[in-house]
């Protein structure tokens, strides 16, 4: 059975289910079949998975096999796996950077990376359990403050707020400083760059067979009610 799902923002025809058995599925509401692509992503029950909020082609899952994924949907392999101390229970994109993601660890941590800055180690690892044997289960950056909240069993909810080294703005130097009417170019080209790399250090990756696939628009017929007030609004005057 699913244990998660998520739309893409940009192709609002895409979206992903996670799983019990560890596989995540594709699904398309302009395709014929049912499921695009099967993606064999953990060994244990999926607990989140999310699209990248910049990227349209890139998701991260996380797993209660301790394990962290980032994939590209292009791809049957993950690009970059990251192995935690304990079962991963939520994940997030940052809504600030295409490159920063946090993962809330069931051992009461959160740990923040960065893969723009250091694709190999979190930036950041902070215990959130304040109290003992409590189960903390959600994690979500405010798209408005520098701000993390996170959600436990009891159903209490702790607020956190980010150093200014987790959510300072970064800089290209062949961009020089970024202004906000760039900011999203430039977020997707960060992510694309380094997500590339890792694609062309992999020689095992396997392509998903997207491309064979005919992607059709699905137009709703229009009824006589329909019709009739499209003309209304086309010729007012004569209606009067």
């Amino acid at each position: 059975s699913g244990t998660c799902i998520d739309f893409n923002s940009q192709e609002v025809d895409l979206y992903i289910v996670g799983t019990e058995e560890g596989k995540v599925l594709e699904y398309s509401s302009l395709h014929k079949e049912k499921i695009l692509t099967i993606f064999d992503a953990h060994s244990l029950p999926i607990y989140s998975i999310k699209w990248n909020p910049f990227f349209k082609r890139i998701f991260i899952t996380c797993s209660a096999d301790f394990s962290v994924k980032i994939w590209d949907h292009r791809y049957k392999n993950p690009l970059i796996v990251y192995e935690l101390s304990a079962p991963v229970c939520d994940v997030q994109w940052a809504p600030f950077s295409s490159t920063v993601f946090a993962a809330l660890t069931l051992d009461g941590n959160i740990h923040i990376y960065d893969i723009y800055l250091n694709i190999a180690k979190p930036l950041c690892v902070q215990n959130v359990i304040l109290k003992k044997k409590l189960r903390i289960t959600h994690v979500c950056f405010s798209p408005f403050f520098p701000i993390l909240v996170v959600g436990d069993e009891k159903g209490s909810i702790s607020s956190f707020k980010l150093s200014p080294n987790l959510r300072s703005l970064q800089r290209d130097n062949t961009l020089g400083s970024i202004s906000i009417l760039n900011k999203e170019t430039f977020e997707q080209d960060k992510i694309r760059n380094i997500l590339s790399q890792e694609a062309e250090l992999n020689p095992e990756l396997v392509e998903t067979n997207r491309k064979n696939y005919k992607f059709e628009r699905i137009y709703v017929k229009k009824t006589e009610v329909d019709q009739d007030e499209d003309e209304e609004e086309k010729n007012p005057k004569k209606n009067k």
